[in-house]
């Protein structure tokens, strides 16, 4: 439908030019900037979001529901799950790949708990 494209096409105008910041930042090294324009994109946009929903439903909607009608809170606990991680991984102060690559692994695990918990 045209909303959804035009939504598709509003998140990927407005969060292509920090994805080329955090690549260009990531290849010259300079982790602080990296770490900056992630987190402070994310925090923004939890809270814009958080803000638009709770303005719109007058409620704060932390879970999904599947198909059996119960609701789970995963989604709370995984958004702090990593935030933790992220800070860990700050405060150690010691970047290595395979940290990348279990992140995306850990995101990867998260999309499918949803798919399949949705699926049944």
């Amino acid at each position: 439908s045209q909303s959804t494209l035009g939504i598709t096409l509003l998140s990927v105008s407005t969060t292509l030019p920090e994805k080329i910041v955090a690549y260009k930042a990531g290849t010259k090294k300079q982790t602080g900037v990296l770490i900056a324009n992630t987190v402070g994109s994310n925090v923004f946009l939890g809270t814009l979001v958080l803000g638009i929903v709770y303005l719109v439903e007058g409620r704060a909607v932390y879970s999904y529901q599947d198909k059996r009608g119960s609701g789970e809170v995963v989604d709370v606990a995984v958004m702090l799950a990593s935030a933790v991680l992220l800070w860990a991984i700050v405060w150690i102060g010691k970047f290595r790949p395979w940290m990348g690559v279990g992140m995306l692994l850990l995101y990867g695990a998260y999309l499918l708990a949803v798919l399949f918990s949705k699926r049944q």
